[in-house]
């Protein structure tokens, strides 16, 4: 497994995994390749506003075809200090915003 985190700006951080597996059966010669990837962004517009994504894959295939799956999955989230515009108060910083 290789793992990794880069912070090109302070505001911005992204962490990369790739990762590898490989089974041998002897009794039939058969091998399962397993290749994994996850990538996680985090940007920090500013103290108030916090963007994050994160995305992966995973596979496994048998050199007999009999396996062969694949999984992909990602999410996004913006969580942010925001002024109510009827009483000038903010909604807390711990609660998302928006969700997809």
């Amino acid at each position: 497994m290789l793992t990794a985190a880069f912070r090109p700006s302070t505001t911005l951080t992204i962490s990369p995994t790739l990762a590898y597996r490989e089974e041998s059966q002897n009794w039939s010669g058969i091998r399962i390749h397993s290749p994994s990837a996850s990538v996680a962004l985090q940007y920090r517009q500013s103290p108030e506003i916090l963007i994050s994504a994160m995305g992966n894959y995973a596979g496994t295939r048998s050199t007999d075809g009999l396996i062969d799956t694949v999984h992909m999955g990602g999410n996004g989230d913006l969580h942010g200090i925001f002024s109510d515009h009827r009483d000038g108060q903010r909604s807390s910083p711990s609660k998302p915003v928006i969700t997809g």
